[in-house]
């Protein structure tokens, strides 16, 4: 009787099997099945936590919530330093400054208020055909002012024509309005002449009187 040869399916399938389950004499892996195909691996093991494919994921259980002790070191609540010196009187000199400018500003406007009063009372100036005597001015800061006035006018006239003009730096009842030759003083409205014209002070038609702006005695500190 002669053998079947070695790839003869009915003598070759029991030792196959046998070899696929109990591994091949070495102990490597068993043989591929003929054809080339290799067997399909086995499926991974699901991951730790997880069911089988298609189950349901298990709940997540959040990590417990610890208490709030503390958020750093400890604020301090004490003063800031004070600024330097040298940062104290520099605001020291702005805010001396703002106030002069401040100061600067009222008296300018406080002026021009009371040149605006004094322009809107002063008498017109009469023509040069009609009686008239021409005064010139020589102010305390160096300007000079010259105008015609009817002797009838009054001599107050003469102190807000200048006080309309700005004073030459001196507030209204800080000057006196001087004749030189003879020196002789004006009485203004607050020496009790505020009715004296130029007629009873003396002056006459076709004269050309020069008067000086002089400071009073002791000028007030601050303007009126």
């Amino acid at each position: 009787m002669v053998d079947a040869p070695p790839d003869c399916p009915a003598q070759c399938e029991p030792e196959r099997r046998r070899a696929q389950l109990n591994g091949t004499p070495g102990g490597g892996p068993p043989p591929p099945p003929r054809g080339g195909a290799r067997a399909a691996p086995p499926p991974p093991p699901p991951p730790a936590g997880r069911g089988p494919p298609g189950a349901a994921p298990p709940p997540v259980t959040p990590p417990p919530l610890r208490p709030f002790v503390g958020g750093g070191p400890a604020k301090s609540h004490s003063p800031p330093p004070p600024p330097p010196p040298w940062w104290q009187a520099l605001q020291a000199a702005q805010a001396a400054q703002r106030q002069q400018e401040e100061q600067a500003a009222e008296s300018a406007a406080h002026r021009l208020r009371i040149q605006a009063e004094a322009t809107a009372v002063l008498p017109d100036e009469p023509p040069a055909d009609q009686p008239h005597v021409h005064c010139l001015f020589r102010l305390p800061d160096g300007g000079r002012l010259s105008r015609r006035f009817g002797l009838e006018q009054l001599v107050q006239s003469l102190y807000g024509f200048v006080d309309s003009r700005g004073g030459g730096g001196l507030w209204p009842g800080q000057f006196h309005l001087v004749l030189q030759f003879p020196r002789r003083v004006l009485p203004a409205a607050r020496d009790g002449a505020a009715s004296c014209t130029l007629l009873d002070a003396g002056f006459a038609a076709g004269q050309q009187e020069a008067l000086v702006v002089e400071p009073v005695a002791e000028p007030a500190g601050s303007p009126p």
